[in-house]
Parts: C-alpha cells; sequence; structure tokens
C-alpha cells in the first residue's frame, strides 16, 4: 500500500485516530494504479481457445477446468496451455471434483438439463439428477461436506423443483433441504466454506441466507437474498442487488455498504488472507480494501465483458473467466496488491459499526486536496469534538473515535472546501 499519513490525539471528549488510506476511484474504471502493477497490469488473458464460456472450475492441485459449449477444457500449467479434457459433443455448464475424486457435470438432453457422475476419471457416467420439467440454467452449483455428502443448488425452475438439494451417494435420490415454499422458488447462491457448513440463499415466500449442514439441518442467518457469498475467519459476506451484507458475529447482526457498487447481482465473493475482498458485478471485478465498506472496479487489463466465475488459487492468483476469454492476475494479491485509484467524489460514509460502543470509526473520500473539517455534535446542535481540521490529500480517509460521553444520539459534520454532509449515529453504553 502506498506511504500511509497518520496522526493520533486524545481530547477531552475520547480518544480519536486518523488514517489516510489508498485512494481510490468509485465505478469507473482502474486509472492509476502502483508502478509494480502498472508494469504489466492487474490482469493478463490466458489466451484460451475460442469457445462460449460458462462457468470455470479450480481443483485442490490448481488444475482450471473452464466449462464451454465443446465440452471442458483444462490446464495444468496455470493457463499457459489447454487441453480438451471432457468430450466435444457435450455442452458442459457446470465441472465440480469433490475431495474423494468424483467428477459431476451438467450437461443436458435437448430441453432438459442432468447432472451426470464419473468415479473413473471420465471414462465413464451416470446420470444422477434429472428432471422432465424444462430448467433455465439461472443456476446450477455444487458443494461437498464430509464424509459424503453432495449439495446441489437449482435455480430458476418450475413445479418446485428450485432450491437446494442433498444427497448421500444416492444417485437419482436428492432430499431437499433448503426451498422457498412456492412453485417458482430458486436457489440463488451455494458457496463451500472452510467450515462444517456451506452457504445458500434461496427466494420464495420468504427470501433466506442460511448455513447447510451434512445432517440436512438449516440455520437461517437472515431474511435477505443473496447471488454470492463468502467466509473467512468468521467474517461473512453475502452480496445482493448493488449492495453488500457483513456480519462479524455469524449471522445474528448484519451491516450493508453500497458504496462503489453498481445496482445489480454481485456475486462469486473472495476473501483474501491479507483481508482485502474481491467480488463480480455483471462486468467487472470489484475490490475492497476496507472490510467491503467501499468498493472500487479492479479492471486493469480486463474487457468490460459478461463476468462468470472468479475464482483463487492456493498462491493468491485470481483467476476469472468472462464471455471474452480467461484472464488471470499478473501477480499474486497475496504480496503485490496495491490498487491506488483516485475518487471523483466528495463522500461522507455511515459510521461502523452504529450503533457502538466503545469506538466507532467514520470514513469519508475527498475528490481534491482542500481544507477538511470534521466535527461531533449533540442533539442540541452544540459542538463536542474536533476530530479533523487539517488539509488533506485526494484519497479515502478514516477517523476511529472513542468517546468519552453518555449514551445518546450524536451526529459528526464534514466540511471538505464546498461540500458538506452530516449524520447521525448512536452511542449505547
Amino acid at each position: 500500500m502506498s506511504a500511509m499519513l497518520f496522526l493520533a490525539a486524545i481530547l477531552d471528549v475520547g480518544i480519536v485516530t486518523c488514517q489516510t488510506i489508498a485512494p481510490f476511484k468509485t465505478r469507473n474504471d482502474v486509472a492509476t494504479i502502483s508502478k509494480s502493477q502498472a508494469d504489466s497490469g492487474n490482469w493478463v488473458s490466458l489466451g484460451f481457445p475460442a469457445r462460449t464460456i460458462y462457468t470455470l472450475f479450480l481443483d485442490s492441485l490448481d488444475r482450471i477446468h473452464v466449462c464451454t459449449d465443446s465440452g471442458v477444457y483444462r490446464s495444468v500449467d496455470d493457463g499457459k496451455s489447454w487441453n480438451q479434457f471432457l468430450p466435444a459433443q457435450k455442452r458442459i455448464y457446470v465441472f465440480f471434483v469433490d475431495p474423494l475424486g468424483r467428477y459431476f457435470a451438467v450437461t443436458d438432453t435437448f430441453i432438459f438439463r442432468q447432472v451426470i457422475r464419473s468415479t473413473d476419471g471420465g471414462a465413464s457416467w451416470e446420470t444422477v439428477y434429472y428432471n422432465s420439467i424444462p430448467i433455465s440454467l439461472a443456476l446450477f452449483a455444487f458443494a461437498f461436506l464430509p464424509p459424503d455428502n453432495i449439495f446441489l443448488a437449482v435455480g430458476n425452475a418450475q413445479s418446485g423443483v428450485g432450491g437446494v438439494l442433498l444427497s448421500t451417494d444416492r444417485p437419482l435420490y436428492w432430499s431437499r433441504v433448503l426451498w422457498g415454499g412456492t412453485f417458482t422458488s430458486s436457489a440463488t447462491c451455494l458457496v463451500q466454506t472452510r467450515n462444517d457448513y456451506v452457504l445458500a440463499s434461496v427466494n420464495g415466500y420468504t427470501n433466506q441466507f442460511c448455513q447447510l449442514f451434512a445432517s440436512g439441518k438449516v440455520q437461517v442467518l437472515g431474511t435477505f437474498l443473496a447471488s454470492g457469498a463468502a467466509e473467512y475467519n468468521g467474517l461473512l459476506y453475502a452480496g445482493g442487488l448493488g449492495i453488500i451484507y457483513r456480519s462479524s458475529n455469524e449471522g445474528v447482526a448484519w451491516t450493508t455498504s453500497k458504496t462503489g457498487l453498481p445496482n445489480e447481482a454481485i456475486h462469486d465473493i473472495l476473501i483474501s488472507p491479507n483481508g482485502q475482498v474481491f467480488a463480480l458485478g455483471l462486468d467487472r471485478v470489484y475490490v475492497s480494501i476496507d472490510s467491503g465498506a467501499s468498493w472500487n472496479a479492479y479492471m486493469k487489463g480486463l474487457p468490460v465483458s459478461a463476468m462468470l466465475t472468479l475464482r483463487m488459487d492456493r498462491q493468491g492468483y485470481l483467476i476469472v473467466a468472462t464471455a471474452s476469454g480467461v484472464f488471470r492476475t499478473a501477480r499474486s494479491i497475496f504480496t503485490s496488491i496495491n490498487i491506488e485509484v483516485f475518487p471523483t467524489e466528495f463522500a461522507l460514509q455511515q459510521n461502523y459499526p452504529n450503533p457502538f460502543n466503545p469506538s466507532t470509526t467514520i470514513r469519508y473520500q475527498l475528490a481534491k486536496r482542500t481544507h477538511v473539517l470534521l466535527k461531533v455534535f449533540n442533539a442540541l446542535g452544540q459542538e463536542l469534538a474536533m476530530l479533523v481540521n487539517a488539509e488533506q490529500v485526494v484519497g479515502n480517509h478514516q477517523v476511529d473515535w472513542t468517546p468519552a460521553l453518555p449514551s445518546g444520539i450524536y451526529f459528526y459534520r464534514l466540511q471538505a472546501g464546498e461540500f458538506a454532509e452530516t449524520k447521525k449515529m448512536i452511542l449505547l453504553r
């Protein structure tokens, strides 16, 4: 990350920490990045053959599998070369390898989708799921929980077959573990985690975002619809329509963020060990370096094209399948990500957490270098604290505040040149 400006002060109303964060640009294409990445760009093409691409799967050995209208193509050398892995005669929409070495694939028979399975490395296949009702390919996804539990998500289906199904190695027998309760119910998300559960979402009478366990137990985490999700070290993220839901207490409470995101479905969320969060929109990759509070396009080297699947290998390289081909980050995000893109407008964000006790963080962005005043007032309009009174550079900034005040409703006001905005926050002792 670029050089940081850090300032700490102790005031009579509490402790304030101010920090300048790497500057960003919202929604527009990335305009400026650090020199280490500018040499080759964020993304490079893997030279995938000209085919219609549906999805991408990365197995435990980091072999890349790309599902196309002409079978599955596989690369065992980080995308330097590609070989047709499954027969060219079939359209393969989704491919999955479980920890027991079994292959699963979603293909079709004229107007019907079906799931086929191979236990001998692809030499022979058997049908393990199909339905006589036409199913559109809004979503098919797989997840595995030991000892031998396969979850299958079916989306946008008719006659009540949409939802999340569970099989315990009994071909053609799937029990329904999550369903929205209507004939047009649909699964919208199914994600493997590092824990003993998977994350899933369905729509119906009530939108649900849930944990699913091998026993078939369902734990509802929220009554919202998610099109993508991720978990890392107890942090939960779920993507909705132009919004990110975040929870640090296993879904007991959720906060939301929209800053920098378009009003479209957010899916394929990934969290790096360094704390960066990545997600796919319809035609862009987005990144957050502040735990999902704000988002910016991460597109240098990528065409603006339909974004299909985003994955991360064990070395920290991101791989994305798009309608225009397959791309990989030029460097590992574990060591080299250093995003420096600049805001195009002023903004004051809602403090987080809110309500809070004892501390909260206030974030704001500056579109140009200017003098900044950030003050806190009580409900009577009396000034209680001066958090910032300084000239600051363009970029994203944050203030951490630990007040010595009683419970109550307070207001914070940002004045930056001609820009001014006030927001409310609640302190609960």
